[in-house]
């Protein structure tokens, strides 16, 4: 069995009592060195607790201890072998044969603010542990405090930029639709977000450059393709359980091959340096409809261009490998050697029915900047409420994504600060204050665009959290 005191009055729900055999009463009158002047008498209840109940009854005594003056309250039962100290929310469980375990539960009753004459109930022996102070106890846990506050601040930050991002992409609110059958002479929509949808033409002829002759295409993507060493480092077990490092050797076709400087071994393993290079491509100037797309728009990306001898301009090595590569080095495509190179290409072709987003000037569709100087200027190869349905998606999923991992990080920050995860009751006292924090920082964050803002109000807003808990 085991045997303790419980006060009455540092519960809020006196049923955790009801469990108890209570064994005798004694009532005591507040005076100041109790440190509880909203009472005027302590109802102390000596009590049995069956031993496999302990536990249990350890834990309902903890979430019922008053949580508005928890530095204040604490109980304690014990038997010969075992000792329970419960705080809100916390229990140690001591082994007796073991005097040390008591420097913890010493160091935090002095962290959360109990007087230092209540800790009567630990042993006088243990007092060959240095006595700690309160300062001694708040180093020992300088460690978990600093990870908490770390948490919660990259919570903050995270926060107040993700908030400050716009929506420039995803345009189905606030972007105009447009006709492009003739230029409009609406001054209101000079200078304003739009979208058009229309087919995408070009007078300009593009190729790469190098192979592939120029047509009638809106961007060229060339993918260049080494057949390359790679090196594999292992391991193999030999003689009486000793290891060793294995280096082996093969090739394959890469687009990023190794530097073959690095190889441990060298000899008969070089790969050259690329003799041609990946590239992009577009024409400088396009028309949808009745208006001309100036300047840097992204086109999308094409698709895998079939490759004929009509198409190619080929010399010095090359030589059209396959329907989809030009082929250049010392052996063939089926065959090939290191160092040889495959290239293909990726097309744009013109005349293609897409949406144009940007800004409207006169019968140009130029890049659109807002006010953060964030902008957008793309063509979507989609129809118009499809693109900006997608792209808008794509932001609000984000956004809600770094919100959740913002509420995640300040409420592990305040688990973390408040005494670790290892207990669920712990993360289920955090989660309302987790909460509060983290829809004030997405408020402020949203409506002052400001970091400091955010950990200034967020500072403020637990202060006034902790004053009216101690009321």
């Amino acid at each position: 069995m085991f045997h303790g005191t419980v006060i009455e009055e540092s519960l809020v729900d006196t049923s955790a009592l009801n469990d108890l055999r209570i064994l005798g009463t004694e009532i005591e009158e507040v005076t100041e060195g109790f440190k509880t002047p909203w009472l005027t008498r302590w109802t102390l209840r000596t009590v049995e607790i069956p031993d496999e109940q302990a536990d249990k009854i350890a834990s309902k005594i903890a979430a019922a201890i008053d949580p508005e003056h928890a530095s204040s309250w604490f109980a304690d039962f014990e038997n010969e072998t075992t000792h329970y100290v419960i705080f809100r929310d916390k229990v140690f469980k001591i082994d007796r044969a073991n005097l040390g375990e008591y420097a913890a539960v010493k160091a935090y009753a002095l962290l959360i603010g109990v007087p230092e004459h209540q800790l009567g109930f630990l042993p006088k022996t243990m007092f060959s542990i240095p006595t700690q102070s309160r300062f001694t106890a708040t180093i020992q846990v300088f460690p978990r405090m600093t990870l908490g506050v770390i948490l919660a601040i990259a919570a903050l930050w995270i926060f107040s930029w993700n908030e400050q991002r716009v929506d420039t992409t995803g345009l189905s609110v606030g972007a105009t639709e447009i006709s492009g059958d003739r230029v409009s002479i609406d001054v209101a929509l000079q200078g304003k977000r739009i979208a058009m949808s229309g087919n995408l033409t070009s007078k300009e002829l593009l190729g790469d450059g190098l192979f592939l002759k120029p047509a009638a295409y809106l961007r060229v993507d060339r993918s260049v393709e080494m057949f390359a060493w790679k090196e594999t480092i292992g391991t193999e077990k030999f003689g009486h359980g000793s290891v060793r490092q294995t280096f082996s050797y093969t090739q394959e076709w890469t687009s990023t091959p190794a530097d073959s400087s690095a190889f441990t071994h060298l000899e008969g393993h070089q790969n050259p340096a690329f003799a041609v290079t990946p590239s992009t491509t577009t024409v400088d100037t396009l028309t949808v409809g009745a208006y001309r797309v100036a300047g840097d728009v992204v086109l999308p990306e094409g698709t895998p261009l079939t490759l004929t001898d009509a198409m190619l301009l080929l010399g010095n090595g090359a030589e059209r490998g396959s329907d989809v590569y030009v082929f250049l080095g010392a052996g063939t495509l089926e065959e090939p050697k290191a160092g040889d190179i495959r290239v293909s290409y990726t097309t744009r072709k013109g005349d293609f029915v897409g949406t144009v987003v940007g800004a409207l000037h006169n019968g140009d569709i130029e890049r659109f900047t807002a006010k953060n100087n964030e902008s957008v200027f793309r063509i979507f190869d989609s129809a118009t409420y499809a693109a900006l349905q997608t792209s808008h998606r794509i932001f609000v999923a984000m956004l809600w994504f770094f919100r959740v991992l913002g509420f995640l990080l300040i409420w592990s920050g305040c688990i973390t600060i408040r005494g670790g995860l290892s207990r669920l009751k712990t993360a289920a006292i955090m989660l309302p204050l987790a909460v509060v924090m983290s829809v004030v920082s997405i408020l402020v964050a949203m409506l002052l665009h400001s970091f400091i803002a955010v950990v200034l109000v967020d500072v403020v807003t637990l202060g006034a959290i902790k004053l009216s808990l101690r009321k």
